[in-house]
Protein backbone atom coordinates (compact mmCIF):
# COMPACT_ATOMS: atom_id res chain seq x y z
CA UNK A 1 0.00 0.00 0.00
CA UNK A 2 2.83 2.38 0.89
CA UNK A 3 4.49 1.62 -2.43
CA UNK A 4 1.29 2.61 -4.29
CA UNK A 5 1.08 5.90 -2.40
CA UNK A 6 4.74 6.68 -3.04
CA UNK A 7 4.32 5.86 -6.73
CA UNK A 8 1.26 8.13 -6.98
CA UNK A 9 3.09 10.98 -5.27
CA UNK A 10 6.10 10.52 -7.57
CA UNK A 11 3.88 10.51 -10.64
CA UNK A 12 2.13 13.69 -9.45
CA UNK A 13 5.46 15.45 -8.84
CA UNK A 14 6.76 14.36 -12.25
CA UNK A 15 3.61 15.58 -13.99
CA UNK A 16 3.72 18.90 -12.13
CA UNK A 17 7.38 19.36 -13.06
CA UNK A 18 6.62 18.61 -16.70
CA UNK A 19 3.73 21.10 -16.79
CA UNK A 20 5.90 23.74 -15.13
CA UNK A 21 8.65 23.23 -17.70
CA UNK A 22 6.13 23.56 -20.50
CA UNK A 23 4.82 26.77 -18.93
CA UNK A 24 8.36 28.19 -18.66
CA UNK A 25 9.09 27.16 -22.25
CA UNK A 26 6.01 29.05 -23.43
CA UNK A 27 7.02 32.14 -21.49
CA UNK A 28 10.53 32.03 -22.94
CA UNK A 29 9.23 32.68 -26.48
CA UNK A 30 7.91 35.87 -28.02
CA UNK A 31 4.52 36.64 -26.50
CA UNK A 32 2.54 39.80 -27.13
CA UNK A 33 -0.98 41.05 -26.58
CA UNK A 34 -2.57 43.20 -29.29
CA UNK A 35 -5.26 45.65 -28.21
CA UNK A 36 -7.55 47.80 -30.37
CA UNK A 37 -9.43 50.74 -28.87
CA UNK A 38 -11.47 53.59 -30.40
CA UNK A 39 -10.10 57.07 -29.71
CA UNK A 40 -11.30 60.62 -30.33
CA UNK A 41 -9.14 63.76 -30.56
CA UNK A 42 -10.30 67.37 -30.63
CA UNK A 43 -8.71 70.57 -31.87
CA UNK A 44 -6.77 71.18 -28.65
CA UNK A 45 -5.10 67.78 -28.81
CA UNK A 46 -7.24 66.29 -26.04
CA UNK A 47 -7.47 62.51 -26.51
CA UNK A 48 -10.32 60.42 -25.09
CA UNK A 49 -10.06 56.62 -25.28
CA UNK A 50 -13.24 54.60 -25.62
CA UNK A 51 -14.06 51.09 -24.41
CA UNK A 52 -13.21 47.92 -26.30
CA UNK A 53 -15.82 46.72 -28.78
CA UNK A 54 -18.58 49.10 -29.84
CA UNK A 55 -18.55 52.61 -28.34
CA UNK A 56 -22.25 52.85 -27.51
CA UNK A 57 -22.45 55.43 -24.73
CA UNK A 58 -20.53 58.65 -24.05
CA UNK A 59 -18.10 58.50 -21.12
CA UNK A 60 -19.63 59.58 -17.79
CA UNK A 61 -17.27 62.56 -17.55
CA UNK A 62 -18.09 63.73 -21.09
CA UNK A 63 -15.94 63.81 -24.18
CA UNK A 64 -16.34 67.39 -25.39
CA UNK A 65 -19.12 66.34 -27.75
CA UNK A 66 -19.91 70.00 -28.43
CA UNK A 67 -16.47 70.44 -29.99
CA UNK A 68 -15.63 69.10 -33.45
CA UNK A 69 -13.45 66.04 -33.21
CA UNK A 70 -11.84 63.24 -35.24
CA UNK A 71 -12.27 59.48 -34.85
CA UNK A 72 -9.08 57.46 -34.48
CA UNK A 73 -8.12 53.97 -33.42
CA UNK A 74 -5.27 53.08 -31.09
CA UNK A 75 -3.42 49.80 -31.51
CA UNK A 76 -1.34 48.89 -28.47
CA UNK A 77 1.10 45.97 -28.54
CA UNK A 78 2.20 44.72 -25.09
CA UNK A 79 5.17 42.41 -24.55
CA UNK A 80 4.06 39.83 -21.97
CA UNK A 81 7.00 37.51 -22.57
CA UNK A 82 10.31 37.23 -20.75
CA UNK A 83 12.51 38.61 -23.51
CA UNK A 84 12.51 41.54 -25.95
CA UNK A 85 10.54 41.16 -29.15
CA UNK A 86 10.47 42.99 -32.49
CA UNK A 87 7.04 43.66 -33.94
CA UNK A 88 6.32 44.91 -37.46
CA UNK A 89 3.37 45.79 -39.68
CA UNK A 90 1.09 46.98 -36.89
CA UNK A 91 -2.11 47.49 -38.87
CA UNK A 92 -5.91 47.44 -38.97
CA UNK A 93 -7.30 43.99 -39.78
CA UNK A 94 -10.36 44.09 -42.05
CA UNK A 95 -11.20 40.39 -41.87
CA UNK A 96 -10.78 37.54 -44.31
CA UNK A 97 -10.31 38.19 -48.00
CA UNK A 98 -13.41 37.61 -50.09
CA UNK A 99 -11.39 35.81 -52.77
CA UNK A 100 -8.88 33.94 -50.60
CA UNK A 101 -10.74 32.82 -47.49
CA UNK A 102 -7.59 31.71 -45.66
CA UNK A 103 -5.91 35.08 -46.07
CA UNK A 104 -6.68 38.11 -43.96
CA UNK A 105 -6.80 41.66 -45.29
CA UNK A 106 -4.95 44.40 -43.41
CA UNK A 107 -4.47 48.11 -44.04
CA UNK A 108 -1.87 50.42 -42.53
CA UNK A 109 -2.76 54.11 -42.98
CA UNK A 110 -0.10 56.73 -42.32
CA UNK A 111 0.30 56.65 -38.52
CA UNK A 112 0.03 59.82 -36.48
CA UNK A 113 3.29 61.05 -34.98
CA UNK A 114 4.24 62.29 -31.54
CA UNK A 115 3.59 65.88 -32.66
CA UNK A 116 -0.12 64.99 -32.68
CA UNK A 117 -0.31 62.47 -29.80
CA UNK A 118 2.53 62.34 -27.31
CA UNK A 119 3.00 58.57 -26.92
CA UNK A 120 2.47 57.69 -30.60
CA UNK A 121 5.06 55.74 -32.58
CA UNK A 122 5.33 55.61 -36.36
CA UNK A 123 8.08 53.07 -37.06
CA UNK A 124 7.36 50.11 -39.32
CA UNK A 125 9.25 47.77 -36.96
CA UNK A 126 9.46 48.33 -33.19
CA UNK A 127 11.50 46.57 -30.51
CA UNK A 128 9.56 46.09 -27.26
CA UNK A 129 11.22 45.21 -23.98
CA UNK A 130 9.58 42.77 -21.51
CA UNK A 131 6.64 44.40 -19.75
CA UNK A 132 6.67 47.42 -22.08
CA UNK A 133 4.26 48.44 -24.83
CA UNK A 134 3.99 50.66 -27.88
CA UNK A 135 0.95 52.58 -29.13
CA UNK A 136 0.20 53.51 -32.71
CA UNK A 137 -2.70 55.73 -33.82
CA UNK A 138 -4.50 55.75 -37.16
CA UNK A 139 -7.15 58.02 -38.68
CA UNK A 140 -9.81 55.33 -38.91
CA UNK A 141 -12.81 56.86 -40.65
CA UNK A 142 -11.33 57.00 -44.18
CA UNK A 143 -10.78 53.23 -43.85
CA UNK A 144 -14.45 52.78 -42.94
CA UNK A 145 -15.62 54.91 -45.88
CA UNK A 146 -13.38 52.96 -48.25
CA UNK A 147 -14.89 49.66 -47.09
CA UNK A 148 -18.39 51.08 -47.52
CA UNK A 149 -17.62 52.11 -51.08
CA UNK A 150 -16.62 48.51 -51.71
CA UNK A 151 -20.04 47.31 -50.61
CA UNK A 152 -19.46 46.35 -46.98
CA UNK A 153 -22.24 47.42 -44.62
CA UNK A 154 -21.59 46.18 -41.08
CA UNK A 155 -17.85 46.61 -40.68
CA UNK A 156 -15.73 44.78 -38.12
CA UNK A 157 -12.25 46.02 -37.29
CA UNK A 158 -9.49 44.23 -35.42
CA UNK A 159 -5.80 44.92 -34.94
CA UNK A 160 -2.90 42.90 -36.28
CA UNK A 161 0.85 42.76 -35.59
CA UNK A 162 3.55 40.58 -37.14
CA UNK A 163 6.26 38.73 -35.21
CA UNK A 164 9.26 37.32 -37.05
CA UNK A 165 8.76 33.67 -37.90
CA UNK A 166 5.26 33.52 -36.44
CA UNK A 167 1.70 34.02 -37.55
CA UNK A 168 0.31 37.56 -37.12
CA UNK A 169 -1.17 38.28 -33.72
CA UNK A 170 -4.73 39.62 -33.69
CA UNK A 171 -6.61 41.59 -31.08
CA UNK A 172 -9.23 39.49 -29.22
CA UNK A 173 -12.32 38.61 -31.19
CA UNK A 174 -14.50 39.71 -28.25
CA UNK A 175 -13.07 43.24 -28.56
CA UNK A 176 -13.77 43.73 -32.27
CA UNK A 177 -14.99 47.24 -33.16
CA UNK A 178 -18.33 46.94 -34.95
CA UNK A 179 -19.53 49.83 -37.12
CA UNK A 180 -23.11 49.53 -38.33
CA UNK A 181 -24.36 50.79 -41.65
CA UNK A 182 -26.11 53.85 -40.20
CA UNK A 183 -23.23 54.99 -38.02
CA UNK A 184 -21.63 58.34 -38.85
CA UNK A 185 -18.77 57.90 -36.40
CA UNK A 186 -16.87 55.17 -34.58
CA UNK A 187 -18.84 56.47 -31.60
CA UNK A 188 -22.23 54.87 -32.19
CA UNK A 189 -23.97 57.58 -30.16
CA UNK A 190 -22.46 60.47 -32.15
CA UNK A 191 -24.35 62.16 -35.00
CA UNK A 192 -21.86 64.06 -37.14
CA UNK A 193 -22.83 67.56 -38.23
CA UNK A 194 -21.65 69.44 -41.31
CA UNK A 195 -19.35 71.45 -39.04
CA UNK A 196 -17.81 68.23 -37.73
CA UNK A 197 -17.05 67.09 -41.27
CA UNK A 198 -15.50 70.43 -42.17
CA UNK A 199 -13.28 70.33 -39.08
CA UNK A 200 -12.14 66.79 -39.92
CA UNK A 201 -11.23 67.83 -43.45
CA UNK A 202 -9.11 70.74 -42.14
CA UNK A 203 -7.54 68.50 -39.49
CA UNK A 204 -6.45 65.94 -42.09
CA UNK A 205 -4.64 68.63 -44.06
CA UNK A 206 -2.91 70.25 -41.10
CA UNK A 207 -1.96 67.02 -39.35
CA UNK A 208 0.83 66.61 -41.89
CA UNK A 209 2.41 69.97 -41.16
CA UNK A 210 4.60 69.11 -38.15
CA UNK A 211 5.27 70.10 -34.58
CA UNK A 212 2.93 73.13 -34.25
CA UNK A 213 -0.10 71.19 -35.46
CA UNK A 214 -2.38 71.84 -32.44
CA UNK A 215 -1.67 75.58 -32.26
CA UNK A 216 -2.04 76.09 -35.98
CA UNK A 217 -5.19 73.98 -36.14
CA UNK A 218 -6.93 76.07 -33.46
CA UNK A 219 -5.98 79.30 -35.24
CA UNK A 220 -7.01 78.15 -38.74
CA UNK A 221 -10.26 76.64 -37.52
CA UNK A 222 -11.11 79.88 -35.73
CA UNK A 223 -10.78 81.70 -39.07
CA UNK A 224 -12.87 79.16 -40.97
CA UNK A 225 -15.62 78.25 -38.50
CA UNK A 226 -17.40 81.63 -38.42
CA UNK A 227 -17.62 82.11 -42.21
CA UNK A 228 -18.92 78.56 -42.62
CA UNK A 229 -21.70 79.16 -40.11
CA UNK A 230 -22.60 82.43 -41.84
CA UNK A 231 -22.79 80.70 -45.20
CA UNK A 232 -19.91 82.64 -46.78
CA UNK A 233 -18.74 81.61 -50.22
CA UNK A 234 -15.61 79.60 -50.95
CA UNK A 235 -13.91 82.67 -52.42
CA UNK A 236 -14.65 84.69 -49.30
CA UNK A 237 -13.09 82.06 -47.04
CA UNK A 238 -10.04 81.87 -49.30
CA UNK A 239 -9.59 85.64 -49.08
CA UNK A 240 -9.80 85.56 -45.27
CA UNK A 241 -7.07 82.92 -45.04
CA UNK A 242 -4.87 84.74 -47.57
CA UNK A 243 -5.14 88.01 -45.66
CA UNK A 244 -4.34 86.43 -42.28
CA UNK A 245 -1.57 84.14 -43.53
CA UNK A 246 -0.31 85.31 -46.95
CA UNK A 247 2.83 83.13 -46.85
CA UNK A 248 0.90 79.89 -46.45
CA UNK A 249 0.41 78.24 -49.82
CA UNK A 250 -2.19 75.79 -48.47
CA UNK A 251 -4.83 78.49 -47.85
CA UNK A 252 -6.76 77.69 -51.01
CA UNK A 253 -6.72 73.96 -50.26
CA UNK A 254 -7.85 74.47 -46.65
CA UNK A 255 -10.69 76.71 -47.72
CA UNK A 256 -11.77 74.30 -50.43
CA UNK A 257 -11.83 71.13 -48.30
CA UNK A 258 -13.63 72.90 -45.44
CA UNK A 259 -16.26 74.46 -47.71
CA UNK A 260 -16.78 71.24 -49.67
CA UNK A 261 -17.08 69.05 -46.57
CA UNK A 262 -19.50 71.50 -44.93
CA UNK A 263 -21.86 71.64 -47.89
CA UNK A 264 -21.48 67.98 -48.92
CA UNK A 265 -21.23 66.41 -45.48
CA UNK A 266 -23.17 63.28 -46.30
CA UNK A 267 -22.29 62.85 -49.94
CA UNK A 268 -20.25 59.65 -49.34
CA UNK A 269 -22.87 58.04 -47.13
CA UNK A 270 -25.69 58.73 -49.58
Amino acid sequence: MNAVVISAISATISLTTLLWQLFLFRLSGARVLVELRPVVIDGTGLVVTGPPKKWINPPPFGDNVEKPSVDLVRIRVINVGRGPVTVSNIAIDRGRSRRWKRLRSTVRPIPLGSSVIQDAVTDEAVRIEPGAFVSIYFDAWPVVENLRRRGQTNIKLRASADLAGRRPRLSPRKHVIVIDREQQSIRAYKAMSALDRAFQAVWRILVREGDNHANRLSWVWHLIEGPLKRGDSLKSIQQILEQKDPKNFSSHLLAFVAHDAYHNAYRIRD
